[in-house]
C-alpha cells in the first residue's frame, strides 16, 4: 500500500481534470465594413486638403478644357487627371456610403478613363467636359456636408 503515490496520481488526475484558465485572444478586427461606424480618424486619406485637390484641379482643367483649343497632350493629360480624381471620389463616396455620387463618378471615371480611350469628336467633347466641371463643382458642396458630419 503505497499511499503517497497514491496521492501522487491523485494530485495528478485533479490537475489533468481540473479546469485551466483560458488565455485571452486578441480582438479580431471588424472585417464587415458596412456594420463599422465611420470617423474622421479611420481615414485620413480622406482629409478636406486632399478632397479639394482632387476635385479642384480637375475641375480647372476640364474648364480650360472648354475655353480653348489645346495640344494632344493636354488632353491625354486631362483624361489621366480626371480619371485618377473620380476614382478617388469613387472610394470616398464609398466609405461615406453614398450610392449616387458612387455611381456618377464611376461613369466619369469610365469615360475618361485614359487606359482605353473613348475617342469623341471635340464638338462632343465640349459639352461633356463642362458637364464633369459641373459635377466636381457640385460634389465639393454635396460630399464635402457629408463628410463634415463625420464624429
Amino acid at each position: 500500500m503505497n499511499r503517497p503515490s497514491e496521492s501522487k496520481n491523485m494530485r495528478e488526475l485533479k490537475e489533468l481534470l481540473a479546469p485551466k484558465p483560458v488565455a485571452e485572444t486578441p480582438p479580431r478586427p471588424n472585417l464587415e465594413f458596412a456594420d463599422s461606424t465611420v470617423t474622421r480618424d479611420k481615414f485620413t486619406f480622406f482629409k478636406p486638403e486632399y478632397r479639394a485637390v482632387f476635385t479642384f484641379v480637375p475641375l480647372v482643367l476640364l474648364l480650360l478644357a472648354c475655353m480653348a483649343r489645346w495640344p494632344y497632350g493636354f488632353y491625354t493629360f486631362l483624361r489621366f487627371a480626371v480619371c485618377a480624381s473620380a476614382i478617388y471620389m469613387v472610394v470616398f463616396a464609398s466609405v461615406m456610403r453614398n450610392k449616387f455620387w458612387f455611381w456618377m463618378m464611376l461613369g466619369i471615371a469610365v469615360l475618361f478613363n485614359p487606359l482605353v480611350p473613348i475617342y469623341l469628336s471635340r464638338m462632343v467633347w465640349g459639352p461633356i467636359d463642362f458637364l464633369t466641371a459641373m459635377v466636381f463643382a457640385a460634389s465639393i458642396f454635396k460630399l464635402a456636408t457629408a463628410a463634415s458630419s463625420l464624429p
